[in-house]
């Protein structure tokens, strides 16, 4: 049995088995450069990587409906902050979760904090609603962990009403398996950043722009992040060609 076969059996689609082995042959090929005994099979491991799964972003009527929640208790009024302040800052939660007073600049209505994944400070400009909820917390973020935080998400989104039914296609081995469920299922932080960068480019503002505030170095990453409604591409090439 492959160790691909056997991670699937064990409810891994292809995509999460390609990174728990890509992460094995890093540790064992650092275990051999440090001359440790490693059985050399470990080269022939081997894993795929499908296309990327189907992924949502909110629509700015979703996004009104979370901004509309009546929090019923402390937890879910920390997450609906922690919601607007990361999709007006399109921070990654993990940076969101690290950044202090210090970063914070009330002067220029700035956040200038250096992200670990790209090695590179950015300047994130700090809007109205931001500057509001920075202000309510005197400028500490509110700490949560991720798992907790993508909870509560979506528990703020079945309470907002995102319930429209959405497929998700995953593959385990050779077997494509798709599951319908309600969208609010999907929330997470990655989809409050994806639905911020996607909101940014409705209201026309170029992608080159986005970028320098997301922190993303190549296009072909960030373009992973725009997820459009088939409706609003339809009415905006309509709209294109009859001067809507």
């Amino acid at each position: 049995m492959s160790l691909t076969t056997y991670l699937n059996q064990n409810g891994l689609v292809n995509n999460s088995a390609g990174v728990h082995i890509k992460i094995l042959k890093t540790f064992l090929y650092d275990m051999e450069e440090e001359g440790k005994a490693v059985n050399k099979e470990f080269r022939q491991f081997k894993s795929y990587k499908d296309p990327e799964p189907p992924t949502f972003a909110l629509t700015d009527k979703e996004i009104e409906a979370i901004e509309n929640v009546i929090p019923t208790n402390k937890r879910l009024e920390k997450t609906k902050d922690l919601f607007i302040i990361q999709l007006h800052t399109l921070f990654r939660v993990s940076d969101l979760m690290n950044i202090k007073r210090e970063h914070i600049d009330t002067e220029k209505m700035t956040i200038q904090f250096f992200i670990q994944k790209t090695r590179r400070t950015i300047s994130v400009p700090i809007t109205r609603k931001a500057l509001e909820i920075l202000q309510k917390y005197d400028y500490e973020i509110p700490r949560i962990s991720s798992q907790k935080y993508n909870d509560n998400l979506k528990e703020l989104a079945k309470m907002a009403g995102i319930d429209k039914m959405v497929e998700l296609a995953r593959t385990k081995g050779a077997k494509k398996e798709v599951e319908v469920m309600p969208k609010y299922e999907t929330m997470s932080s990655n989809m409050v950043r994806r639905s911020g960068i996607t909101g940014l480019l409705r209201r026309k503002v170029p992608p080159k722009m986005i970028m320098q505030v997301s922190g993303h170095k190549k296009l072909q990453v960030f373009e992973r992040y725009i997820r459009m409604e088939e409706q609003e591409s339809l009415d905006a090439v309509r709209n294109a060609w009859d001067g809507g």
